[in-house]
């Protein structure tokens, strides 16, 4: 639970902080279970970004405690996940889609 506590979490802030949205924007969220899978679907609306693209995020983390690592959001989501998509949507919307296996 904590993972998928994190993985929620920390994709929320990312979008706050660097998509730039205004106070009327919404992220729009989308949770679902598919056998041991859990996937989280987030769609936004600010300007187009892949964080699964910026090639700093496939850096390794030496130290998972320090926070001046740039893009260590992102470095952590994929960390964490068992996989992460990214694609823009023909409504021209940002869609990050952050898959977790089970363990049960």
């Amino acid at each position: 639970r904590y993972v998928l506590r994190t993985l929620y979490t920390e994709a929320v802030q990312n979008i706050y902080r660097h998509a730039g949205l205004r106070d009327s924007q919404e992220i729009d969220i989308h949770v679902e279970r598919t056998g041991s899978c859990i996937s989280m679907t987030f769609v936004d609306e600010g300007p187009q970004f892949d964080p699964t693209a910026d090639s700093a995020v496939n850096e390794q983390i030496s130290d998972p405690t320090a926070v001046e690592f740039p893009h260590f959001g992102i470095k952590m989501l994929k960390r964490l996940a068992d996989d992460i998509t990214y694609q823009r949507s023909r409504a021209g919307k940002n869609v990050l889609r952050i898959i977790k296996e089970l363990q049960i």
